[in-house]
């Protein structure tokens, strides 16, 4: 199931840390948006790990939305690669 985190967080720290959390789910779409494809097991690890994130003490405001998009309205990402 594809899934738009958009993010505004004003530590530059959190910031990546946040972003790297997210490299490892999805790819970014732009400078504060990644697309996530995330299925029943992923799913469970992404919600731990983004609620952990959440709860650790930080300055500053922040947002952080996990926006459900349509099936069928992004493509899936590359399972295999071909090269000739």
């Amino acid at each position: 199931m594809p899934v738009y985190v958009a993010y505004d967080i004003s530590d530059r720290r959190r910031r990546n840390c946040l972003r790297r959390l997210l490299l490892g789910f999805g790819e970014p779409v732009q400078e504060s948006v990644f697309l996530c494809w995330l299925d029943a097991t992923r799913q469970q690890r992404f919600d731990r790990l983004l609620d952990t994130f959440r709860r650790l003490p930080h300055v500053g405001d922040e947002r952080i939305d996990c926006i459900r998009a349509r099936a069928d309205s992004v493509p899936p990402p590359a399972r295999e690669w071909v090269i000739e």
